[in-house]
């Protein structure tokens, strides 16, 4: 499986407190997923599916101590241009909702030094098909989390 997925957040962050700061975005969105299935049998396919997404969410920022960052945003929107091709036919899927949800802990433990550790919630859904060469592809839903440790530098 091969997974191309790119995000583009454009916010304005202005402070809502001592140690709080509030983002407001609007984010764009291109996902592509090209699947393998039953690579290893006679009737194997390759499944290719594609969606733009747009949303507005917004995120805070807060500091209860020194040193340490809490993070937690959301956004909710839609996904358009959503396909999905298979032996060279073209499904295409209805618009439904994309939404998604950050929380993360930054703790610098040194002058420029962070460690930081986050997890990002997305669930998007693709509407069904009409019928094409005799199938169609139906409603789905898709959910992931990803979790990351990190390490960084501030110049």
């Amino acid at each position: 499986n091969q997974i191309v997925d790119i995000l583009v957040r454009v916010g304005y962050a202005f402070r809502a407190g001592a140690s709080v700061v509030l983002i407001p975005y609007g984010e764009v969105g291109n996902y592509m997923w090209r699947r393998d299935v039953g690579p290893s049998t006679p009737y194997g396919i390759t499944e290719d599916y594609f969606h733009m997404n747009f949303s507005l969410g917004a995120k805070a920022l807060y500091s209860p101590i020194d040193r340490l960052v809490l993070e937690l945003g959301g956004g909710y929107g839609t996904t358009f241009l959503s396909t999905m091709t298979v032996d060279g036919y073209d499904y295409e899927l209805g618009d439904k909702p994309y939404m998604s949800a950050y929380v993360s802990l930054d703790y610098r433990f040194v002058t420029n030094w962070h460690l930081k550790w986050s997890a990002d919630y997305r669930k998007w859904e693709y509407g069904q098909s009409d019928v094409v060469a005799g199938y169609l592809e139906p409603h789905s839903r898709t959910e992931q989390t990803q979790y990351l440790m990190s390490v960084g530098y501030n110049f």
